[in-house]
């Protein structure tokens, strides 16, 4: 439906109109006028009316006069491709103040009920044609409970149009009718379209060359975007020219042809391979796409270089090196200082690229928000080892571990389930790496369940002491949660002063039901494992333990680091090999761990938080 009171062009309207009305001198709204009387008479009665109910003259003169105030239009398409045309009809909309058009509405209603047509000949009518967001009903003229602009009343009551030109730009978009849209700006910007060569109708030199120009364009386009892209061609007919422009897939032999040596100008048709309507939903996007690009580069050179293109899903039905073709391509317009791209996507094509400004959509709590993710987050993110499409996978976990090895131990005891539970591990690179910002990038841009994994912490004691401070927390009693935190043994060692901090910040943000700390009471997750496959020699690790403390007390040169001291003294093999290689000798899984698992186990639930978009 379009709203007549838009700055259009109408001029391919009133002719049809105009001529049929022998109205060609007047002015728009006694042509408009003639019109909706025709729509609403009907035609070639030849039986007066048997009942009518009221004076069909007046409700006619009516619901001119709440069109006039409403101006409203029904535009449809009818014909094939290629020999296809525009028609419309006169809109009315029920509604508060619109009491003619309700009543009609009721009269149609009843009279359909009965099937009493015969009852009513002569009498103008609407038609119900549909429902608008808010209830209200559409409706158009029409003849027997037929509308307008049905098939069989075209013909006498609708207005009939070869082009729609600018009535609703937007119309080409959504009908995705580029051979429509290349013939207007054909139609508009050449003439004349046809020459005479040898007294033989020929096209012009300047529709040649704009031919040319649009093929070139829409093919740079097209290419640029789509991978192994075919090449496009553009048949135009110059006899009967307002019916012939069709853009097509086709052969590098034949087509549009100039003969530089002579003057003549020719134009064969191209040995078709498709209709660019025949190619797959993604080729035809993007053909569409290239072929609109061009016409607007062409119609529009004073905007090519400040210019903003929206795309809904540009990655829909293309596989992988397909989306990152089209990523790069995007992103290459995005970079040039002249475009801004505005797309809507999950693709980590697009999501990860260094130059993009990521915008996430996520529902919270029943709330839809937007939030940016900042340059502070992806410092954030690239410290992780995530990558803004990460954020779509709609984890229900994340497990900050100290480093490699708590990932390889886990992954190989565990990595099954915890990829079933949608868990993932995240090395922190020690402790020192373990801060509130990073804990609180997860919580904002994540629905995850944060896990925090530390070494030389009592397990038991520290469950303990958490569950005190959610208690305390879940009434509301901060001071008293920190002071909980603050009396906890378990959190006396070095690692422990460091998660002490961490908690402190997340029960002071509101999140502690959000967050689970986790302790294992061993001072590393290899000495879970077997200490022979990992050192050469060893038996036993409390006893590699003292060895390392008795030497750094004898010899300054020894390396503070456990796990240092061991490679340098004892050879020892702590690669990612060697380490799954000791977890895969176990002959029981550590306790520790055990009730690591059944911990995630039991907090990585689902959340309500819905994808980004």
């Amino acid at each position: 439906m379009i709203d007549w009171n838009r700055e259009t062009d109408r001029g391919d309207w009133y002719p049809d109109w105009a001529r049929r009305a022998r109205l060609s001198s007047a002015d728009e709204d006694e042509i408009l006028v003639a019109w909706l009387r025709m729509c609403l008479e009907a035609d070639d009665v030849t039986f007066p009316a048997i009942a009518m109910e009221s004076d069909p003259v007046n409700r006619r003169a009516e619901l001119i006069k709440t069109w006039l105030n409403q101006r409203l239009i029904l535009v449809s398409a009818e014909g094939s491709q290629g020999r296809g045309r525009w028609v419309s009809a006169p809109a009315f909309l029920t509604g508060p103040g619109f009491s003619s058009i309700n009543a009609e509405i009721e009269l149609y209603d009843r009279i359909a009920e009965e099937n009493a047509w015969d009852d009513h000949v002569g009498e103008p009518f609407l038609t119900p044609f549909g429902k608008m967001a808010d209830g209200r009903t559409i409706s158009c003229a029409s003849h027997f409970g037929m509308p307008a602009l049905d098939v069989f009343q075209r013909s006498a009551t609708a207005a009939q149009h070869d082009r729609l030109l600018d009535v609703a730009p937007v119309l080409h978009d959504l009908a995705q009718d580029v051979d429509e849209r290349t013939q207007s700006h054909l139609h508009e910007r050449i003439n004349p379209a046809v020459t005479s060569v040898n007294s033989a109708p020929s096209p012009s030199p300047q529709l040649v060359a704009r031919v040319r120009e649009l093929e070139t364009r829409a093919n740079f386009h097209f290419s640029g975007v789509l991978q192994d892209a075919p090449t496009l061609r553009l048949h135009v007919d110059p006899i009967g020219f307002g019916h012939r422009v069709e853009w097509f897939v086709a052969n590098d032999t034949g087509g549009l042809e100039v003969d530089d040596e002579s003057t003549e100008v020719s134009i064969e048709v191209w040995e078709r391979e498709r209709r660019v309507a025949e190619l797959s939903a993604a080729q035809r996007r993007w053909a569409h796409w290239s072929i609109e690009m061009a016409v607007h580069d062409i119609e529009r050179p004073d905007v090519a270089s400040d210019r903003l293109i929206l795309v809904d899903e540009p990655e829909a039905a293309l596989h992988r090196s397909a989306e990152a073709r089209m990523a790069d391509y995007l992103s290459t317009l995005a970079t040039d200082g002249s475009t801004q791209l505005l797309l809507a996507t999950h693709s980590p094509e697009l999501l990860d690229l260094n130059a993009a400004s990521v915008y996430e959509i996520a529902r919270r709590n029943g709330r839809r928000r937007l939030s940016q993710l900042t340059s502070v987050a992806r410092e954030d993110m690239d410290e992780l080892g995530l990558l803004p499409s990460d954020l779509l996978r709609r984890q229900r976990g994340f497990i900050l571990v100290e480093g490699l090895h708590d990932e390889v131990v886990l992954d190989e005891l565990f990595g099954d389930e915890l990829r079933r539970q949608r868990v993932e591990p995240l090395p922190m690179r020690g402790t020192t790496e373990l801060s509130p910002a990073k804990i609180a990038f997860l919580f904002e841009y994540t629905p995850a369940h944060v896990f925090v994994l530390l070494d030389n912490v009592m397990t038991a004691e520290l469950s303990d002491a958490w569950g005190r401070v959610l208690e305390l927390t879940a009434d509301g009693q901060l001071d008293a949660a920190q002071e909980a935190l603050s009396s906890a043994a378990s959190l006396n060692t070095d690692e422990g002063k460091k998660l002490r901090k961490v908690l402190t910040e997340v029960v002071l943000d509101g999140q502690a039901a959000r967050l689970t700390p986790f302790g294992l009471t061993a001072a590393d997750v290899i000495e879970y494992l077997p200490v022979e496959v990992l050192v050469p020699g060893g038996t036993d690790w409390r006893a590699l333990r003292e060895r390392h403390r008795v030497s750094r007390e004898t010899s300054k040169k020894t390396p503070k680091d456990f796990k240092t001291w061991l490679k340098i003294a004892l050879d020892a093999d702590f690669s990612q090999e060697s380490v799954r290689a000791a977890v895969q000798r176990l002959d029981h899984i550590p306790p520790d761990l055990l009730r690591l698992l059944k911990t995630i186990e039991a907090h990585a639930q689902p959340s309500d938080r819905i994808q980004s978009l």
